[in-house]
């Protein structure tokens, strides 16, 4: 892909660029029907009875013709609709939660492939609470924290960022804290064309990312990446605070042209009319788009007497190589 020098200056107008007035759940929100509904039971109880590693399991070894139906439903609102979609829900009061991870698995491996999400090899990602504390460099996730997650674009500080990101809602948190949030960036291009056409030009241009140690030894401490690019449709490398962290660690000062552009995509991506929020509930599955969608949560705090909130990732890719670097 080919970073512009001029961006486009014109308004994206699709189903990808909508604003919290302009969306409904109709366009998102989608409940499994009754006839793949009863396909998830049998398929969960026939992984119950069979034990198997995630990893080994594909569709095509199962005749799942009304989740196939489906799943093309949310794929297309995925790829072609707002860029996300929200299912609605897995019954987890009737199956084991291993087996509906297996299904979990089914339901996104009929979009793209799960890709590793960690340089050794972890395809199934648990987003949860480990104690750790976030710091530029640490090489400690957010997603493997409490904290507050700003608007991003998973991996973007790699070179083959998922195509998708996925969540399965294991428990949501007791605290009702751990709330989703997902904002549509070419919503934000629009906005950023209308009001502040001065910073666009360095969002197309480089900026350094930290890696958070997430490579091979020996190779950089960061990448240097456009934060927008565009290729037939805009892609995005949302991480305003790995730029930031990025920047330490390279020992540079970010230029005045970068730091503003920063600090106003900021105050764009976070302005409450460009993003929509939700409570993810036990049993549904959030897809976003991972380049065309921003995605964020709200800080929580798990209860030592109850269920920790606990979700599981996959990350989809439809190029590269299924390992960490594609």
């Amino acid at each position: 892909m080919t970073a512009l020098t001029s961006p486009p200056a014109h308004h994206f107008d699709d189903p990808s660029s909508w604003t919290v007035d302009t969306i409904t759940s109709d366009d998102y929100l989608f409940a499994i029907p009754d006839d793949a509904l009863a396909e998830i039971l049998d398929l969960a109880h026939f992984f119950e009875r069979n034990p198997i590693i995630v990893e080994a399991i594909t569709p095509d070894d199962f005749d799942i013709p009304a989740i196939r139906q489906f799943m093309k439903k949310v794929e297309y609102a995925s790829r072609k609709g707002p860029r996300f979609a929200l299912i609605d829900r897995l019954p987890m009061d009737d199956i084991s939660d291993d087996a509906a991870v297996k299904v979990y698995w089914v339901l996104m491996s009929l979009m793209s492939r799960p890709v590793a999400q960690t340089l050794d090899g972890v395809f199934v990602f648990p987003v949860e609470d480990t104690g750790r504390q976030f710091e530029p460099g640490s090489g400690v996730r957010p997603a493997t924290t409490n904290m507050e997650q700003n608007f991003h674009n998973d991996n973007c500080f790699n070179g083959m960022p998922p195509d998708f990101v996925t969540l399965l809602c294991v428990h949501p948190a007791i605290d009702g804290g751990g709330v989703s949030r997902v904002v549509s960036l070419t919503s934000v291009h629009n906005d950023l064309v209308d009001n502040h056409p001065e910073v666009l030009e360095r969002l197309f241009d480089p900026f350094y990312f930290d890696r958070q140690k997430e490579h091979p030894e020996g190779e950089p401490l960061t990448i240097s990446q456009p934060i927008f690019s565009f290729d037939d449709v805009l892609k995005v490398r949302l991480g305003n605070s790995l730029v930031r962290s990025g920047y330490a660690v390279k020992g540079e000062s970010l230029d005045e042209k970068g730091q503003k552009a920063l600090d106003v995509l900021t105050s764009v991506v976070e302005d409450p009319k460009n993003w929509l929020e939700f409570s993810l509930e036990r049993g549904q599955i959030e897809i976003a788009n991972n380049r065309e969608t921003g995605h964020a949560r709200s800080g929580y705090h798990d209860d030592p007497s109850k269920p920790r909130r606990r979700l599981e990732r996959l990350w989809l890719r439809d190029e590269g190589r299924r390992t960490y670097l594609g």
